[in-house]
């Protein structure tokens, strides 16, 4: 009787040591697992020929139309479970937040024309925040630590370190900052095409250089 006691709490011992270290490395798995699958994903978009700097995460619900290769995502930043139509550039700068349910799209049609789609990029240079449910349109340049807030609607120039709000997004005053903002840039006319242009040849010189 003490012999089966004895062997029922020494099989009971054994059989804790498993369950509990199952335990914990399921517990270690399920920390590493958004990590792994990141990797995994942002791994598929470079072979598809998008540009993504270091330290990027891209939510696992987030959505890609078009031509993954006009994506270029520069370091450290953060692209929610939004959506991202690619059928032309989006140049995403250093540590940007995008939030959730956003929209990004390159593309739209001239009604004037039979519907024919027209493409034109969007540039978000550094330290951008991007409020959920958001909408950013072809055309858009948004400059370095500028602020949209929830369900603003933008088509044109944000300027630096501006808080914008609504549809059509108007500014609702600056973002105090602690980062050096950087050297006002001879953009020529104030026409947001204009400035399209000139940030897009700048962004195609930067490019090049930086292969060679």
């Amino acid at each position: 009787m003490k012999y089966s006691k004895y062997s029922t709490l020494k099989i009971q011992h054994y059989c804790i040591a498993p369950e509990s270290l199952m335990y914990d490395g399921l517990r270690v798995l399920r920390r590493l697992y958004p990590t792994v699958k990141n990797k995994y994903r942002v791994y598929r978009l470079r072979n598809q020929g998008a540009r993504i700097g270091k330290n990027v995460f891209i939510h696992p619900k987030a959505l890609f139309g078009g031509k993954v290769a006009n994506l270029f995502v520069d370091d450290e930043s953060y692209l929610g479970a939004s959506e991202y139509y690619l059928l032309d550039r989006i140049h995403i700068g250093k540590r940007v937040l995008i939030g959730e349910r956003c929209y990004l799209c390159t593309g739209s049609h001239a009604y004037n024309e039979d519907f024919k789609t027209i493409t034109s990029p969007i540039i978000i240079e550094d330290d951008v925040w991007i409020s959920t449910s958001a909408a950013v349109l072809g055309g858009s340049v948004i400059k370095k630590g500028a602020v949209l807030g929830a369900f603003a609607v933008v088509r044109g120039y944000v300027d630096e370190n501006f808080v914008v709000v609504g549809n059509p997004a108007v500014p609702k005053g600056t973002r105090a900052t602690n980062f050096t903002t950087i050297s006002p840039s001879d953009m020529g006319s104030a026409n947001s095409d204009t400035i399209t242009k000139k940030c897009i040849e700048r962004l195609s010189a930067k490019l090049k250089h930086s292969k060679n």
